[in-house]
């Protein structure tokens, strides 16, 4: 377990090797998972489930109330894990984004 001021990361570790990581921040009562990675052949195991729940005790102890998660929506996969672990959809931010080749191809 790494954990700064305001950031957290956890890894899941068998025999030197990373099977899977969390990375995330609270700050004003919201936890936000920015990474969450588990390997493929360990996923359905159990790595996952500990990982969030890990995460979000230390959320909790902190302070946070709110949990936060943006999941590309082609990522079925990350989807059904968190809606499956309580987790709601939520329209309350707008996507932003920018093509930087766009613009150096104007210049």
């Amino acid at each position: 377990l790494f954990a700064s001021e305001n950031s957290v990361c956890l890894t899941a570790v068998r025999k030197k090797k990373v099977l899977g990581f969390m990375l995330g921040s609270i700050e004003s009562k919201k936890s936000s998972i920015y990474w969450f990675m588990v390997k493929e052949r360990y996923r359905k195991t159990g790595i996952g489930k500990e990982l969030l729940k890990l995460f979000m005790e230390v959320s909790k102890k902190r302070g946070a109330e709110k949990f936060f998660i943006a999941v590309p929506q082609s990522n079925d996969e990350s989807f059904n894990f968190f809606t499956g672990n309580e987790f709601f959809e939520a329209e309350t931010y707008k996507v932003l984004h920018k093509n930087i080749n766009e613009e150096q191809a104007e210049e």
